[in-house]
């Protein structure tokens, strides 16, 4: 790093510095190179954990979204249950109206029958 700061410095200028200051910055870069390569690995720390953050965020939302899907589904699959049953259930109330007037009506004609058959019955016996 420091052949190629002495370098790009050297470029930049045109070699219009100085040997000494030169050798004074690379002198100071040195120096700071435990701290900046700490800083820098704590920085790629804090972006691998915001990327991190981010995939997990994408992740959950994507999940979210299928789940919004889900329930949607659901919510019309219960809703075509609910008219079906409501079909269905209105269908036997009818059916149940017609059978409890079969039911009456055959009712009526038990007795009519009945009543038939007791005149019948008598008339038998006064004919004896």
């Amino acid at each position: 790093m420091r052949g190629q700061a002495h370098s790009n410095i050297e470029i930049v200028n045109n070699g219009s510095l100085h040997r000494a200051v030169v050798e004074e910055y690379e002198a100071k870069l040195t120096g700071h190179d435990d701290h900046l390569k700490s800083a820098m690995n704590a920085l790629n720390e804090k972006l691998k954990f915001y990327e991190n953050v981010e995939m997990e965020k994408s992740h959950v939302l994507e999940q979210l979204g299928f789940s919004d899907k889900g329930r949607e589904e659901l919510r019309c699959t219960l809703m075509e249950a609910a008219e079906k049953v409501k079909e269905e259930q209105d269908k036997n109330f009818k059916y149940q109206e017609i059978l409890i007037n079969e039911n009456q009506s055959l009712s009526k004609q038990i007795l009519i029958i009945t009543d038939m058959f007791s005149k019948k019955v008598e008339e038998f016996d006064d004919l004896k």
